[in-house]
């Protein structure tokens, strides 16, 4: 499985420590390493029973040593993900590591499928905006999404995703031009268009916060201000974004407000949140009780 390169020959200057002797182990290694899937990768071992011998332990110490050298972290994680297999293999047995390997790993669905893209698509908009202490979780969900693109060869995929990651790490738009087909293309400008239409500091101003605008917009809307009649649609939409992310606290915090932009009262919800969460739903509240008072 040709995956962004993850182990490749160097030139002797490079890496002096795999001499002539070792070329044979690498090969081994390389043909291990790049297999197409981990069933390959299991008849390669049983094959090569010599990876799992102490010398294919320090070949793999210096390829990762290396990569890490030439700052290529990729390369580096796939070469120790299967270095630590080969330590199980050695320490349970070869059938029951890929055994447990196999049980540990979900079944992934393609990463190309219109599904999986559209939620790429309002996960990424949705940290670069109204979400940003996702991003760097965001960002390495994308990363482990890339190593597979490029592990199974979706270049397309790995593509889109490298520009996504990168406009995560903060690099204007303008500055990223992804080589995209359609309908990788549109993806693209949909993220990018939905970043700049709903950044924060354009949108909201640099001075207010998320828990600003939930606090003003879901006030507003519960005391009769008709421009906010799709704020309901808009928290659940942001709700489901952050089931996603696994944000438990914003989970927890925006539950309760659909629930009160959906008809219940505040005095019926009793929702557990603390720190900032806390502090909005606070302040939520006490700004319905005091617009609702009679005079």
């Amino acid at each position: 499985m040709p995956h962004d390169q993850s182990l490749q020959q160097t030139d002797d200057d490079a890496s002096p420590a795999l001499n002539s002797e070792s070329e044979e182990l690498l090969q081994v290694i390389t043909e291990f390493v790049n297999a197409a899937d981990w069933e390959k990768s299991r008849a390669v071992l049983k094959a090569h029973p010599e990876l799992l011998k102490p010398k294919a332990e320090s070949a793999f110490a210096l390829l990762i040593d290396l990569s890490e050298a030439q700052r290529e972290p990729e390369a580096a994680h796939i070469l120790r993900m299967h270095r630590d297999l080969l330590l199980k293999c050695r320490e349970k047995g070869i059938d029951r590591a890929f055994k447990e390997l196999a049980d540990s790993t979900p079944p992934t669905p393609a990463i190309d499928e219109p599904d999986i893209l559209e939620i790429i698509v309002s996960n990424t908009i949705a940290v670069m905006t109204i979400i940003p202490q996702q991003r760097a979780l965001w960002s390495d969900t994308l990363e482990q999404t890339r190593i597979v693109a490029g592990r199974t060869g979706n270049e397309a995929v790995h593509d889109l995703l490298a520009a996504v990651i990168r406009l995560l790490d903060g690099e204007r738009p303008s500055l990223i031009t992804p080589s995209l087909v359609v309908p990788y293309q549109i993806y693209w400008q949909q993220i990018v268009d939905g970043f700049l239409a709903g950044n924060t500091e354009q949108a909201l101003g640099s001075n207010v916060t998320m828990f600003d605008m939930l606090s003003n917009e879901t006030v507003n809307m519960l005391v009769g201000n008709d421009r906010y009649g799709e704020w309901p649609t808009f928290v659940a939409n942001l709700l489901a974004q952050s089931r996603d992310l696994g944000d438990d606290h914003l989970c927890h915090l925006l539950e309760a407000i659909h629930s009160l932009v959906t008809g219940t009262l505040a005095d019926d919800l009793s929702p557990e949140l603390e720190g900032e969460h806390q502090t909005c739903w606070v302040r939520i509240v006490e700004n319905l009780e005091r617009k609702t008072q009679k005079p």
